[in-house]
C-alpha cells in the first residue's frame, strides 16, 4: 500500500534521445513512438522534425521499461529500451539506425512549396530557382516574404534575422552579409524562416522569444561530406578573382571557411565592416575620426565601379573537446586597398543660407581588420549550460584623400589618416533550465576599448580657415586617443507555468569614456613654428551607469495569439568632466512595448506593436567640447542633461490569398520624437562645425510600404508591385536662433514581371521610379532643388540553349536627377555566356561589363544640411572569364 500510494500522482520523467545512422551523422525526420513494457501504455508518438534529437516530459504510473522504437522510411525499424526507477528523473537513449533502402514503384509525388508547421514556414528552394541563381542573395530575394535592404539587413515579414543556421549547426551564422554574398544555393534544400526563437537553445520551448532565425535545411547527400565551390577568374584592366567556400557538417567537427582574393571591386564595405564589430565596438566607432570610406551607390554593382585588391579569410570550427565542452573558434581576417575618384556638386547649408561648392575627391581606403573569437560551452548536464567566451578585434586602417574644392574661390586638401584601434572583450553567460516552465540566466561582459588615430591634412588654406595671421601654416595634424570601457551584468528569470507566467530581469551597465584630442598647425617649412588653435583640442571624462528592471508578460486579451506587454523601468546617471565643465544629472529612463500578433480569417497574419520610451543620449553625444568627426569637420553637443522621448507605432500584414499563390504584405511605420535634435552649422572654407543641441519640440517619421506578387494566368507570368513612401522631418537652427523645420520625403514604386517560355526563354521586365523632395519651411532654400526623381528601367534576358549553354543579357536605362539642372541620362549594358560540363559540375561564364562603356554614375543624396549630386567613374568597358566548381 505504501508503495502504491507513493506513485499515486505518477512518476515526473524527462525522456532525451539522440539518433546517429553507422557512421555517426544525425538522421533527422524520425518517427519515434514511445510505451511501457509492463503498463503497455503509449506515452507519446510524435516526429523529430529537422532535428536528430528529441526530448519529452511523461507521467508514468510507476517504475516500467520503456520502448523507444524508431522509424525512418531510409532505416531498418529499431527498438531501445530504458528502465525508469523511482530516483530516475532524466532518462536519455541513443540510437544507431542502420541504412535499409526500400524499393518503391515509380511516383510522382508534387509537394506544396511552401508549408507551415508551428512557428516554422518552409519554403523548397528548387521551387523558386530560375537557374541563374549561384549564391544564397540570388534566391532568397525570390521567395515571398524575405528582403534585402540597402544596409545589408536581411528582413521576413519586416523582422530583421540576425542569425542564419545550416541544418541547425551555426557557422558564421551571425554574419549575414558574408552568408548572402557566399553560401552556395546548389546544396539548399529547403529554406525554413523560424519565429519567435529564444537567442538561448536551452530554452527551446519556454516560448516568448521574439527573434526570427533562417535555418538553410541542406540535401541530404550534403550532410556526408564537404561541400561548397569555388571560383577563380582573370580579366581585362589586370583584373582577377579567386573565392574559395567550403563547409563540412560531417562527424563531429564542423568547420566552415569563405574565402575572397579579388581585385574585381568586391571590397568590403560598411555593412561587412559592421559584422567584424560586436556591439560594443559599433558604438564606440562613433567616437573616431571617419576614415574615407568611398561613395557607395545603392542597388549598383561594386565590381562596376570600386577598384580594389582584396584579401579576406574566414575561418570558424566548431569541435567538441568532449561530451560536456563544446569549443568554437572563429578567426576573421581582412586586407583590402580600394581607390575612387568623385565629383560632387553640392549646396551646404551654413547658418541660414546654402552654400554653392563644387569638389573633386581622390580617395584611397586601405582597411585593415582582424577579428578572432574563441567561445567554450560547457554542459555539466542537460539542464545547464556555461558559455564562456573572447573576443578581440584589431583595427588598422589606412586612408587618405585629395580634395580640390571651388566656391568663390579656389582651395585644396591632402589628408591621410591610420587608425590605431585595439578591442577587447570577455563575457559569461551561464543559463539554468530549472524545469519545463522556469529557467534563469546569467550574463556578464566586459569590454575595453583603445581607439588611437593619428590624421594629417596638407593646405595652404589653414590660416584661413582658422583666422590665423601670423606665420603661414600649411600642415594640420589630429592626434586622437579616446578610450572606452563597458561593464554590463544581467540576471533574467523565466516562469512560464500556467498560473501568472512572465519574464523579469535586472540589467546593470556601467560605461566610461575618455576622449582625448589635440590639433596643432605646422609651418613645414619652419617646423618649430607650431600653433594649436583654441577650443579644438579637448579632453574629457564621462561615465554613465544604467539600472533597470524589466518585465514581460504574454496575456490573452483577443484572438487566439497572446498580447506581449514589456515595461522596462530604470535610471541613468551621468558624470561628466571637461576642461571648462564639470556635471552630473541622472535621468529616468522607461520603455513600455505592447505587441499583438494576429491571425484570422483565410490567410491573413501579422501584427501590431506600439513602443512608449525614454532615455538619456548615447556616451558619444555627452560632450560638449568640439570635437572631430573627420580631418575637416567637427561637432559639439549642448543640452545633453536632457533625456530623449519617443512613441513608435509599426504593423505588418500578410495575406496569402487562398487557392493561389498571390500574396499582399504591408507595413506602416510611425514615430514622434517629443523631444528632438536640432542642428546648427557654419562652414569655413571646406571645414565645418555641427552643433547638436538635444531640444523640447516634436518631430514626426512616417513609413508605409507595400508589396503584392500576382501569378498572371492571362500573360503567364509573375507580376510584383512594390511601393513605398517615407516623410520625417529634421530641426534646424537659423542664423537668427530660430528653429525650422527640414521636411523629407520620398516616394518609391517598383513594377516588375516575369515570364519564361517552356524554361528555355526567361524575361524580367521592371521598372522603378524614386521621387523626393527637400523642404525647410520659412528657410530661404531657393537654390536647391526642391524635387529630385531617379528612374531606372531594365530589361533581363536569359536564353538557356540546353542544359549546358546559357546566355545572359541585361540592359539597364537611367533617366537620373530629374527635375533638376544636374539631369543625366545613360544605358548600361552588361552580358554573360555560361557553359556546364556535362559529367562533371564545372561550369566557365564569360562576363562582359558596361558595355556602352558609360563614363559615370550620377545621383544624389537629400539631407538636412546637404544636398549633393555626386557622379562617380565607372570601371569601363571590360570582360572577365571565370572557372566555377561545385561539390
Amino acid at each position: 500500500m505504501l508503495y502504491r500510494k507513493g506513485y499515486a500522482q505518477g512518476l515526473p520523467v524527462i525522456v532525451k534521445g539522440e539518433i546517429l545512422d553507422s557512421a555517426g551523422v544525425g538522421v533527422s525526420d524520425c518517427y519515434v513512438k514511445v510505451y511501457g513494457t509492463s503498463s503497455r501504455m503509449i506515452y507519446g508518438y510524435f516526429n523529430t522534425g529537422d532535428k536528430n534529437t528529441f526530448e519529452q516530459s511523461l507521467t508514468l504510473p510507476s517504475p516500467d521499461t520503456l520502448n523507444f522504437q524508431i522509424t525512418h522510411l531510409g532505416y531498418a525499424p529499431l527498438v531501445v529500451r530504458a528502465f525508469v526507477s523511482a530516483q530516475l528523473k532524466i532518462v536519455t537513449v541513443s540510437a544507431v539506425m542502420k541504412y535499409q533502402p526500400r524499393g518503391l514503384h515509380p511516383v510522382e509525388v508534387k509537394a506544396p512549396p511552401v508549408w507551415k508547421r508551428g512557428d516554422t514556414t518552409f519554403f523548397k528552394a528548387d521551387y523558386f530557382k530560375d537557374g541563374d541563381e549561384r549564391k544564397l542573395k540570388d534566391l532568397i530575394t525570390k521567395v515571398p516574404g524575405f528582403e534585402i535592404m540597402d544596409d545589408g539587413r536581411l528582413l521576413y515579414n519586416h523582422r530583421e534575422i540576425k542569425k542564419i543556421r545550416m541544418d541547425g549547426e551555426e557557422l558564421f551564422g551571425d554574419k549575414i552579409k558574408l552568408l548572402l554574398n557566399s553560401f552556395p544555393v546548389h546544396v539548399i534544400n529547403t529554406l525554413q524562416a523560424i519565429e519567435n526563437q529564444n537567442d538561448q537553445p536551452l530554452l527551446a520551448g519556454m516560448g516568448g522569444g521574439r527573434n526570427t532565425v533562417l535555418n538553410l535545411g541542406l540535401k541530404k547527400d550534403k550532410l556526408h561530406t564537404v561541400f561548397g565551390d569555388a571560383e577563380a577568374g582573370v580579366g581585362t584592366a589586370h583584373r582577377y578573382s579567386v573565392s574559395p567556400v567550403l563547409f563540412s557538417l560531417l562527424q563531429k567537427a564542423k568547420v566552415g571557411y569563405i574565402g575572397n582574393f579579388n581585385s574585381i571591386g568586391e571590397g568590403i564595405g560598411w555593412e561587412e565592416e559592421r559584422e567584424f564589430k560586436q556591439a560594443d565596438e559599433t558604438i564606440a566607432q562613433n567616437l573616431m575620426i571617419s576614415n574615407h570610406p568611398l561613395q557607395t551607390i545603392p542597388g549598383f554593382e561594386n565590381r562596376w565601379y570600386i577598384q580594389n585588391r582584396q584579401w579576406d579569410n574566414r575561418l570558424q570550427v566548431n569541435l567538441p573537446v568532449n561530451k560536456k565542452l563544446r569549443s568554437e573558434t572563429e578567426l576573421n581576417f581582412l586586407k583590402d586597398n580600394q581607390q575612387q575618384r568623385s565629383y560632387n556638386n553640392a549646396k551646404i547649408l551654413t547658418g541660414s543660407t546654402y552654400f554653392s561648392r563644387l569638389d573633386s575627391n581622390r580617395i584611397t581606403y586601405r582597411p585593415s581588420l582582424l577579428a578572432v573569437r574563441q567561445t567554450f560551452i560547457y554542459h555539466p548536464d542537460s539542464s545547464r549550460e556555461l558559455n564562456v567566451s573572447g573576443h578581440l578585434f584589431i583595427d588598422r586602417t589606412g586612408g587618405g584623400q585629395f580634395s580640390s574644392y571651388t566656391d568663390t574661390t579656389r582651395s585644396f586638401v591632402r589628408n591621410q589618416l591610420d587608425n590605431n584601434w585595439t578591442s577587447g572583450s570577455a563575457s559569461l553567460l551561464y543559463t539554468h533550465r530549472i524545469s519545463k516552465t522556469k529557467a534563469a540566466i546569467l550574463q556578464v561582459n566586459y569590454n575595453k576599448e583603445k581607439l588611437g588615430q593619428y590624421g594629417q591634412g596638407w593646405s595652404p588654406n589653414w590660416n584661413q580657415v582658422f583666422g590665423v595671421e601670423n606665420g603661414h601654416f600649411d600642415l594640420l595634424s589630429q592626434q586622437g586617443s579616446p578610450t572606452y570601457q563597458t561593464i554590463t551584468a544581467n540576471w533574467k528569470y523565466y516562469n512560464h507555468n500556467k498560473g501568472w507566467p512572465f519574464d523579469m530581469s535586472i540589467n546593470y551597465v556601467r560605461t566610461s569614456l575618455h576622449l582625448a584630442n589635440q590639433l596643432k598647425l605646422t609651418d613645414t617649412a619652419n617646423a618649430t613654428n607650431t600653433l594649436m588653435p583654441p577650443g579644438f583640442s579637448n579632453a574629457g571624462d564621462y561615465t554613465i551607469n544604467n539600472l533597470h528592471v524589466v518585465l514581460e508578460k504574454n496575456i490573452s486579451l483577443w484572438g487566439k495569439k497572446a498580447t506581449r506587454f514589456k515595461t522596462d523601468y530604470g535610471f541613468s546617471h551621468a558624470t561628466t568632466r571637461e576642461p571648462d565643465l564639470s556635471d552630473r544629472f541622472t535621468v529616468p529612463e522607461y520603455y513600455f512595448d505592447v505587441s499583438q500578433p494576429f491571425s484570422f480569417g483565410d490567410g491573413y497574419n501579422g501584427e501590431i506593436n506600439g513602443t512608449l520610451y525614454q532615455r538619456q543620449l548615447a556616451p558619444y553625444q555627452l560632450q560638449r567640447a568640439i570635437y572631430p568627426s573627420s580631418l575637416t569637420s567637427f561637432r559639439q553637443w549642448s543640452g545633453v542633461n536632457r533625456p530623449q522621448r519617443s512613441f513608435t507605432m509599426n504593423s505588418n500584414f500578410f495575406k496569402q490569398w487562398h487557392k493561389s499563390e498571390v500574396s499582399s504584405t504591408l507595413y506602416l511605420y510611425y514615430m514622434h520624437n517629443f523631444t528632438s535634435i536640432a542642428s546648427f552649422q557654419t562652414l569655413k572654407d571646406f571645414v565645418a562645425i555641427q552643433q547638436d543641441s538635444l531640444m523640447n519640440r516634436g518631430s514626426d517619421q512616417l513609413g508605409i510600404s507595400t508589396s503584392h506578387i500576382i501569378p498572371s494566368l492571362f500573360l503567364h507570368a509573375v507580376i510584383n508591385i512594390t511601393g513605398q513612401y517615407n516623410k520625417g522631418a529634421n530641426l534646424i537652427i537659423g542664423d537668427d536662433h530660430q528653429i525650422y523645420k527640414n521636411k523629407l520625403s520620398s516616394y518609391g514604386v517598383t513594377l516588375s514581371l516575369k515570364r519564361n517560355w517552356h524554361k528555355v526563354y526567361f524575361i524580367k521586365l521592371s521598372s522603378q521610379g524614386l521621387y523626393g523632395r527637400n523642404k525647410i519651411e520659412g528657410l530661404a532654400s531657393a537654390n536647391i532643388a526642391p524635387d529630385i526623381c531617379n528612374i531606372k528601367s531594365t530589361l533581363e534576358q536569359r536564353l538557356q540553349v540546353n542544359k549546358q549553354l546559357s546566355f545572359t543579357y541585361t540592359t539597364s536605362y537611367y533617366n537620373n536627377n530629374l527635375f533638376t539642372p544636374q539631369a543625366k541620362s545613360f544605358l548600361f549594358m552588361d552580358a554573360m555566356v555560361n557553359y556546364k560540363f556535362n559529367k562533371a559540375p564545372v561550369s566557365v561564364a564569360i562576363k562582359a561589363d558596361n558595355l556602352a562603356n558609360v563614363k559615370y554614375f550620377s545621383s544624389f543624396n537629400n539631407y538636412a544640411t546637404l544636398q549633393n549630386f555626386y557622379s562617380v567613374p565607372l570601371v569601363r568597358r571590360n570582360v572577365f572569364v571565370s572557372v566555377r566548381m561545385e561539390f
